[in-house]
């Protein structure tokens, strides 16, 4: 009942909501393959913004990197 009158419960409410709209634009960006050092570059920051790092398990980030690098040295591209 305080968390609702003292507006905490809407505070929350709105933190998640960021937060899920950030996490879509990370999906995003590590769905796109990146064809340049800036691209992986953007790829690392979403993943520190994101603060993967503290989620067990979590490593698409450098999965998707890990893919980009493979590709470019393998003289592909997107």
């Amino acid at each position: 009942m305080i968390n609702r009158k003292g507006g905490l419960t809407a505070a929350e409410l709105a933190y998640e909501a960021c937060f899920d709209e950030l996490w879509e634009i990370g999906e995003s960006i590590f769905a796109t393959p990146a064809n340049t050092l800036d691209g992986m570059m953007a790829k690392i920051r979403a993943f520190d913004r994101l603060e993967l790092e503290k989620l067990d398990g979590e490593n698409r980030a450098f999965a998707s990197i890990a893919a980009d690098i493979r590709r470019m040295t393998e003289g592909g591209a997107a």
